[in-house]
């Protein structure tokens, strides 16, 4: 495998020939948000199998093409990849942007003939926020009439919602929107105790059965903004259940430290997809 670094440049990536943008695409008419980009390989097969990556920035910030240079690597496997972007809490309130993915997937599976890609043969990317859609996608609605998720990769996902709320007003990390915190934004609630058992009523490891498919976990040792804890709880509520995992800990690597810049995160990752992908 050849690990590329696809630069960014005058609003899209040089993907160096090895495929295509279609950009923009509107996956719903909610909001200008609601659009994603397809990459489509310059390898010819009959379907593509489509890497979704979702991306991070705690409900409030980021867009489609965040962090897409690493994930894009995977056009030279293949692989088309599509990177989405859903609505933010200025927009509306969480569970409501988790919806906003499923509809795109839902979507790419009704036009699937049109780019010649197999959602029958999904696997799902996200970091931070959009590791913890990517999550519950993979343990909640990995079961479809009209696509089939082979696989997950989950960069640092505060995959529980009410810890997650509790480190962050234990380290004052928790932001300040206005006369709100971003919680009480994201999640629709203004009173904290009816707040925190929102959150705890949003818990996707108690849904973990067995008929999951693999994950990957990617997780900085020495991450304060989501501790390291949430991965290792997440891999063992997975391992307990006969789920496939790999869980990945980078020694001295703290929250939101660019991973996608280094092959000996991204190779093991490829090669991850690539064995979803002949499972499947």
């Amino acid at each position: 495998m050849i690990f590329k670094q696809y630069n960014f440049t005058e609003g899209k990536y040089d993907l160096q020939g090895d495929g295509r943008l279609v950009s923009d695409i509107s996956y719903k008419n909610d909001s200008k948000r609601n659009k994603l980009d397809l990459y489509l390989p310059s390898i010819k097969k009959d379907k593509y199998p489509i890497v979704i990556f979702i991306h991070g920035g705690g409900f409030i910030k980021s867009d489609k093409t965040h962090h897409l240079s690493e994930i894009l690597n995977v056009l030279q496997d293949g692989y088309a990849v599509v990177s989405l972007n859903y609505r933010l809490n200025d927009e509306v309130v969480y569970p409501e942007n988790l919806e906003d993915c499923v509809d795109a997937i839902n979507f790419l599976s009704q036009h699937s003939l049109d780019w010649h890609i197999d959602t029958q043969r999904i696997v799902l990317w996200g970091e931070t926020h959009g590791g913890l859609l990517a999550s519950q996608i993979g343990i909640q609605r990995h079961l479809s009439a009209f696509y089939r998720i082979v696989g997950v990769v989950s960069f640092y996902a505060p995959i529980n919602l009410y810890e997650f709320h509790q480190v962050q007003i234990n380290t004052g990390q928790l932001m300040k929107i206005g006369d709100q915190s971003a919680d009480q934004l994201s999640f629709g609630e203004d009173n904290e105790d009816k707040l925190l058992k929102l959150l705890q009523s949003y818990d996707p490891l108690s849904d973990i059965d067995g008929t999951q498919p693999p994950f990957y976990l990617l997780h900085g040792e020495k991450d304060s903004f989501v501790p390291p804890a949430f991965s290792q709880r997440f891999a063992d509520t997975l391992t307990r259940n006969g789920v496939p995992i790999i869980l990945n800990f980078v020694p001295n690597g703290t929250h939101g430290i660019d991973f996608y810049d280094h092959e000996v995160y991204n190779i093991p990752i490829r090669k991850f997809i690539n064995n979803c992908f002949i499972r499947s």
